[in-house]
């Protein structure tokens, strides 16, 4: 999973897996909405998923410090490493800050909902005005 996060942090999609891209959305609103670029979920080379997590905060809950440590056990060597500089690159220099905010499944069952993006909805783009 370590090596097919991103390379750079402004990578249009999240995971490339041999097969698949993946993009992963969490949000804290009332409902599962998410604000996705377009060249995220469009069409490419290989089929492209969208992972979605809803969330609330919650005290109890576990802070994304929690959830690095959880996949840091888990990890050694080049792809510890790396994991640890991705994380690094995708918080930046205030990544303590991460670690007072905890957050719950809103769907303890089904924490993570796998959309294939070939049927999510499309917008239109509207043109820009020239005004």
């Amino acid at each position: 999973m370590v090596d097919a996060w991103h390379s750079q942090i402004n990578s249009s999609r999240d995971f490339s897996f041999p097969g698949a891209f993946l993009e992963v959305k969490c949000t804290e609103a009332q409902r599962r909405v998410h604000k996705i670029g377009a060249s995220q979920i469009s069409p490419a080379e290989k089929p492209v998923y969208l992972a979605s997590l809803h969330v609330v905060e919650d005290p109890q809950g576990k802070s994304i410090v929690d959830l690095i440590n959880t996949a840091l056990e888990d990890l050694s060597g080049e792809s510890r490493d790396k994991f640890l500089e991705q994380v690094t690159d995708t918080l930046g220099p205030d990544a303590d800050d991460f670690e007072t905010v905890k957050f719950k499944s809103v769907d303890p069952v089904h924490p993570i909902w796998l959309f294939d993006c070939k049927f999510c909805l499309r917008l239109p783009l509207r043109p820009k005005s020239p005004y």
